[in-house]
């Protein structure tokens, strides 16, 4: 063919598949080739053959392309195009396509010899030749004797045969017998041709009889004519016409050097096949041969043959999975989260980077609304246990209504039981709209009520607190991060310092001191600030017996969300020293 592209090669539904290019003009060493397959009614791309597992170039220009069977028994039947790409250096040439007709034996046309062709490489151009497979069988050839012509006594006896198969008429000349002494009258006779042989070149012609002289049988032996000039004959374009058409064959060369175009007619379809139901080893047919069930066990890593297709049927498929080669003929899944499926559904470098570039403008800052998410901060010193309800441990984290047992080691958290809570303040909430929630370990969440996966968003309210609880008999937790946006991004590490100073807002532990010189009887005061504003005016209590020198009667008053006042009065007149430690509550 004179163009790119070949529709000639059959692929039955019972092979592999397989097809060979001989190239010549075109030394493809070193060049990294690749086929892509492609449904031609859907252009839908089902597979990329690539060496060594699926193209094979021997020499320079042999190229051998192959798919297993099993692998393509999804595919639809029908007409598929192969395209032969160069992707040398990252360049995308495409030179040539293969078109292939995918189809049950019985309904596959005769088609290219050998799935085999010859592709002459112009530069820009490839001019495909291939050989026409075996075509059907042509009907039986009638032979009739024609013309018998008497010759005079001592001439050779003459054969010819003229029209072309399957009607042909043979012609003889017999030469007349000396004469001699009238005989009876004989019975009427009967001339009938038996074997034809051709003899050597230049050896006589001879005519035997092998029957009776009333009934006779003739054997010919009609010699080869001397050899001719030698000649050659190519295959040039073979062209596929409707069926029932006339098979033509055209000599576009010369008489010496001919270039043969071939135009097959496609055979006609045959009656379609039928399969008895029952069950026919891993498939069970059944509804009169119009359902084939796969028995489950049926493709199994020891049917598979290639190392690396077997590693990957070994492996067990789950959500947000992808596999990796971790070695020759090895496999293993790692994970693919939602953020990493933000990058690799992006055609280029460019979209990548604006991909990223985007995630980077709407989570700059500080993008975690959960405070304490890695359990660092533990300002009541909790030791872990159990927690009655509503009472915190570590700081922000609390026990639901049913009271939990909890234990933090290395900023992993164990559940032992119940169920914990931390409810974002609404003021953190400062942009209505989509937030996605992730974390790590096998706790489950709610939020507000609702159940979250790993990565799942949800709408979150301006000024409107939020709840979060995890909860899991024996399920870990740790860095558990709400964030703006519709895909989770790594961990937000913070400053242990700024992390205290968040949960401070919240609650606080400190020790006030009052130090002065009164006289007896009279208070001295001084006022204690809060480390950061808290989220409103607390709830202060002493944590354990305060330490004094000369004063009595200690208290507290003047309590707002920045500060509060101690005071004590002076036992007797002279220096007052009074110590506490102090426990400020505005947890929501």
């Amino acid at each position: 063919m004179t163009n790119k592209t070949i529709a000639i090669f059959q692929i039955s539904t019972e092979e592999d598949l397989r097809f060979q290019l001989d190239f010549n003009g075109l030394d493809l060493t070193g060049r990294t080739i690749k086929v892509n397959v492609r449904e031609r009614l859907s252009n839908a791309l089902k597979v990329s053959l690539a060496a060594p597992a699926n193209l094979t170039l021997v020499g320079a220009g042999n190229l051998t392309a192959f798919y297993a069977k099993a692998s393509m028994v999804g595919w639809a039947k029908g007409e598929y195009e192969a395209d032969v790409i160069d992707e040398t250096g990252g360049t995308f040439t495409r030179i040539m396509a293969v078109r292939f007709d995918y189809n049950d034996p019985g309904r596959l046309v005769y088609g290219v010899k050998g799935n085999q062709a010859t592709v002459n490489w112009g530069g820009t151009q490839a001019v495909v030749t291939a050989i026409g497979g075996v075509g059907p069988p042509g009907p039986a050839n009638v032979l009739t004797i024609g013309d018998v012509d008497t010759l005079e006594t001592g001439e050779d006896a003459t054969a010819s045969i003229t029209g072309t198969a399957p009607n042909q008429v043979l012609n003889l000349g017999l030469p007349k017998g000396n004469t001699g002494e009238p005989g009876d009258q004989g019975p009427a006779g009967t001339i009938a041709i038996g074997d034809v042989t051709t003899g050597a070149p230049g050896s006589e012609a001879d005519v035997t009889n092998v029957g009776t002289s009333t009934a006779a049988v003739l054997d010919f032996v009609i010699p080869q004519g001397d050899d001719g000039v030698a000649a050659t004959v190519t295959v040039g374009d073979v062209t596929t016409s409707l069926p029932g058409s006339a098979a033509e064959v055209t000599n576009v060369g010369t008489s010496l050097n001919a270039v043969l175009d071939f135009v097959i007619p496609r055979g006609d379809q045959g009656p379609p096949g039928s399969v008895v139901d029952g069950d026919k080893g891993d498939i069970v047919v059944s509804a009169g041969g119009t359902i084939w069930s796969i028995d489950n066990d049926a493709v199994t890593p020891d049917k598979i043959g290639d190392a690396e297709l077997k590693a990957l049927a070994g492996l067990t498929s789950a959500a947000n999975k992808v596999p990796y080669f971790t070695g020759s003929g090895s496999a293993a899944l790692t994970d693919l989260t939602p953020f990493a499926r933000t990058v690799l559904d992006d055609p280029d470098a460019a979209a990548a980077r604006a991909t990223l570039a985007a995630l980077g403008a709407n989570q700059a800052g500080r993008r975690n609304l959960i405070i304490n998410g890695c359990l660092r901060a533990n300002q009541r010193n909790f030791a872990g246990g159990a927690l009655a309800a509503g009472i915190y441990g570590y700081d922000r984290w609390k026990a639901d209504t049913g009271g939990a047992n909890v234990a933090v080691s290395a900023g992993v958290m164990t559940i032992t039981s119940g169920t914990i809570v931390q409810i974002i303040e609404g003021l953190s909430i400062s942009k209505t709209g989509t937030y996605v929630i992730n974390w790590t370990g096998t706790a489950t969440c709610t939020v507000d009520g609702v159940a979250k996966t790993k990565g799942a968003t949800f709408t979150l309210t301006r000024g409107t607190d939020a709840t979060v609880k995890f909860t899991g008999a024996g399920a870990t937790l740790s860095e558990v991060q709400v964030e703006f946006g519709e895909v989770s991004t790594a961990f937000e590490v913070r400053l242990y310092g700024d992390e205290i100073g968040l949960c401070q807002r919240y609650y606080v532990a400190l020790v006030a001191h009052v130090l002065g010189y009164q006289l007896n009887g009279s208070s001295v005061g001084g006022t204690a600030a809060w480390p950061v504003q808290m989220r409103t005016a607390p709830t202060v209590a002493y944590n354990g017996f305060p330490v004094s020198v000369n004063a009595i009667t200690a208290s507290i008053s003047n309590i707002s969300a920045s500060e509060a006042r101690f005071y004590c009065n002076a036992v007797a007149t002279g220096a007052v020293y009074f110590s506490g430690n102090i426990l400020a509550n505005a947890e929501l």
